[in-house]
């Protein structure tokens, strides 16, 4: 069977295609990081349904009813992971926080939290 990948896309050494297995790898890590916890799922699911930036109490809210303790937990653990990841925009000062541009694949993760919620 004939390689129907374009040329230019194949590593052309063994130090690239490494490169690219662990770009791979590190990608995947990312986001089974990211939605190892119920709190960061519901967290990019919200985020996910809005335009643009939501305030830190509204998401608090949405997500749990007792916002003192959800803002606490998103404000000390939750949003500084997920913005290190790169996956939400958070302005602290703003207290306003957003899904930031992701990839096709964790486009496609999150379509099956969101159907499993």
């Amino acid at each position: 069977m004939v390689s129907t990948v374009p040329s230019d896309t194949l590593p052309e050494t063994d130090a690239d295609a490494k490169r690219l297995k662990t770009t791979a790898s590190s990608s995947l890590n990312k986001l089974f990081r990211a939605c190892s916890d119920q709190m960061r799922r519901e967290t990019l699911v919200v985020l996910r349904t809005k335009d643009g930036p939501i305030s830190l109490s509204e998401l608090a809210r949405t997500i749990d009813g007792d916002t003192e303790q959800a803002r606490m937990s998103l404000v000390h653990v939750h949003l500084p992971m997920l913005d290190a990841l790169g996956l939400v925009h958070w302005n602290r000062a703003r207290e306003s926080v957003e899904l930031a541009t992701v990839s096709r694949e964790f486009r496609g993760l999150l379509d099956v939290i969101e159907h499993e919620r």
